[in-house]
């Protein structure tokens, strides 16, 4: 079931993504901005949630690599490389969340 859970996520998350760049878009935000904005957001989400570097890893790379397949652009690369700095920074900053347990402590008295 967790498995189920955590596809679905990912699935969200990078509909969402989608969504964020097409609004930003019709806004007329600076292409460049809204790529690198978007793919900002995207790596705090992945990394947050899942709470795991390998898995973080694994969804930046089916994403990114989806993406440049349908797009075949080079920005795409640029976008892999502010998710990985995002991820590295989010790991240097919050040092907890790399292997923190998922059990709620709830104290008795």
């Amino acid at each position: 079931m967790n498995i189920f859970k955590n596809l679905f996520i990912f699935a969200f998350s990078v509909v969402i993504i989608f969504l964020v760049i097409i609004f930003f878009d019709k806004l007329g935000m600076n292409k460049n901005f809204n790529l690198f904005f978007s793919s900002f957001l995207y790596s705090v989400f992945i990394s947050l949630y899942f709470k795991n570097t390998f898995i973080s890893l694994m969804c930046f790379f089916v994403f990114y690599s989806l993406l440049f397949v349908l797009s075949n652009s080079l920005e795409v690369l640029l976008m892999l490389l502010t998710s990985l700095s995002t991820l590295t920074l989010i790991n240097l900053a919050l040092p907890k969340l790399k292997n923190e347990p998922d059990v709620i402590h709830i104290p008795m008295g």
